[in-house]
Formats: structure tokens, C-alpha cells, sequence
């Protein structure tokens, strides 16, 4: 079976239609017929049933479709190989949102200077873990609570990733205005927390906020950490997570350690597959030195 012929198939689903999936990919009527009659007759069993609304899958001819929608994705991440590791000498690097690890890149692109165009996203866990799955980047690095752990490492396993603890026992810190109530006590507990606002990203999927909340209604919702910072530093709220020192001087901010707070920990993850560029073994290596600081 071709997998061209698959992707011709799955377009005439997408557009009900085998006359108007013939146009788009440059085909004629006939043939686009004839292959998903061919692949009909290959296969034992209808695909799509001709309605006069247009074309509509078969219950078996769903559970196909989605398995040759994997295919040619698959098939697709095959071709793209050259163009993605073209230019191993650059960082591709996907982060669950930190402002300390951030920095930590920054600090290393200005001590260590190269002559190239290095990538930087942050999005949530499984978002990171797909970034590498895709290719979309070649390096993961995941904050998570300790007790997500056996959770993520089974996913990347599940996903042929390498998964590696990088920090553990990170103290949970809690961010606030000079100015909040709480700014001078040593130290602060989840019952000190319950008469304060707090400030999460409404992006994040539950597993990746570092959450204060812990289901109360007196939660700001916002779009980016940005935003969390000005609602932190102009509106009084809290915050969860790790914030570099330097930040947190910049922004007129103090860290309080969170003293019934699970410890968090970080971790990198890469395609098992993948060796890493000398670049690349470079920041791990200034990365962990960093961490072990924390």
C-alpha cells in the first residue's frame, strides 16, 4: 500500500468529498476512486459509505483513518529528518514556564557565544513531551512536583524518551510584593496562604501549575507569566514556582519557602534516538552546575 495513496484518502474524508479532495491534490476524479477502491478491496472492508451529503467513514473505516492519519504523520517526521538536524551546532530547547531556567540559558548563550540562531519555548509537561516526540526541539527540560515523577517518567518511556531527574528536593517557593502582609515572615504555610489571592497561568493544564490555589475561588487566571509577574508585583497577588534571584530583584519581589509545600524537581528529557551536539553537552553540563546551587 502506498502512503501516498493513504494521504489522498484521508483527504477526501477531510473534505467529504472525492471530487473536491481530487482538485486539492492535483488528481483526477477517476483515480482518486480508484484507489480508495483498491485499498478497499486490499484491506477487506469499506472505508466510507457515499451518502448524497457526502462521503461518511464506516465504524471500521474510522479505526482506519486513524491509524493512516499516524502513518503519514509518521512517514512525514521521516522525510524532515535532514532539515531538522541540518544544523546540529544549534540549541532547540523546550521548557515547562521558568524564569530560572531561562536565565540559566541566557547566562550560558553570553558565556558561551556561538555564531547561530538557538530556539527557546516554553509550554506545559506533555506539550514539552510532544515538542520532542514531533521534533519540534531536541532538548525538554520538565518542572514538576516530586510526586509526578513515576507519572511523567512512565510517559516518556511510553514515548521512547530518555528521562532524567536533573534536581530533586527543590524547595516550593511563594512570590509576593515587598509591600504583602507576608513579605516579612521567615517563612509561610499553605494555611497563611488562605486569606490572599493567588495568580495562575489559564494555559497550563492542572499537572503543570505549581498551584496555591488548591481549588479555592480567590484565583486570577492569566494568559502568561508576564502577566502573573504584574499582578504579583502591582496587585498584591501570589505566586508559585521557582523565580530567579536576579528577577526578583528587578521586580521589587521576595521569596518566601513554602513550609508544608511539596518539594519540586526538575528534569530533562530527549528522543532516545538522539545524540546530543557538543553545544548541547555544554549547557547540560553548565545547567546542572546551576541546579545544584538551588
Amino acid at each position: 500500500m502506498d502512503i501516498k495513496n493513504l494521504a489522498y484518502i484521508l483527504e477526501a474524508y477531510k473534505c467529504r468529498s472525492i471530487n473536491k479532495a481530487a482538485q486539492n491534490v492535483y488528481i483526477s476524479q477517476s483515480h482518486l476512486s480508484s484507489i480508495i477502491k483498491n485499498v478497499e478491496s486490499e484491506i477487506g472492508y469499506a472505508v466510507f459509505i457515499r451518502t448524497p451529503s457526502g462521503l461518511t467513514a464506516t465504524d471500521e473505516g474510522r479505526y482506519f483513518l486513524e491509524n493512516a492519519e499516524k502513518i503519514v504523520k509518521n512517514w512525514s517526521s521521516i522525510l524532515d529528518v535532514p532539515d531538522i538536524f541540518r544544523d546540529r551546532n544549534t540549541l532547540t530547547i523546550c521548557c515547562t514556564p521558568s524564569s530560572n531556567i531561562f536565565q540559566y540559558f541566557l547566562d550560558y548563550k553570553e558565556l558561551y557565544p556561538a555564531k547561530c540562531s538557538d530556539t527557546f519555548l516554553e509550554s506545559g509537561l506533555k506539550e514539552t513531551m510532544t515538542g520532542i516526540v514531533n521534533r519540534r526541539c531536541r532538548i525538554g527540560i520538565l518542572m514538576m512536583l516530586e510526586s509526578q515523577l513515576p507519572k511523567y517518567s512512565q510517559l516518556a518511556s511510553d514515548y521512547k524518551l530518555d528521562f532524567t531527574v536533573m534536581k530533586q528536593h527543590i524547595p516550593m517557593h511563594v512570590y509576593m510584593s515587598r509591600s504583602h502582609p507576608l513579605a516579612g515572615a521567615a517563612r509561610v504555610t499553605r494555611a497563611d496562604l488562605s486569606c490572599y489571592p493567588t495568580v495562575t497561568d489559564v494555559n497550563l493544564d492542572t499537572d503543570d501549575r505549581l498551584s496555591l490555589s488548591d481549588g479555592r475561588q480567590n484565583t486570577l487566571y492569566v494568559s502568561d507569566r508576564g502577566t502573573s509577574y504584574d499582578a504579583v508585583c502591582k496587585g498584591g497577588y501570589l505566586l508559585a514556582g521557582l523565580i530567579h534571584p536576579g528577577n526578583l530583584e528587578t521586580m521589587g519581589c521576595v521569596s518566601k519557602p513554602l513550609a508544608d509545600g511539596e518539594p519540586v524537581a526538575i528534569c530533562l528529557i530527549k528522543s532516545q534516538l538522539y545524540e546530543l551536539n557538543l553545544r548541547e553537552q555544554q549547557f547540560i553540563a553548565f545547567l546542572s552546575r546551576r541546579l545544584s546551587c538551588l
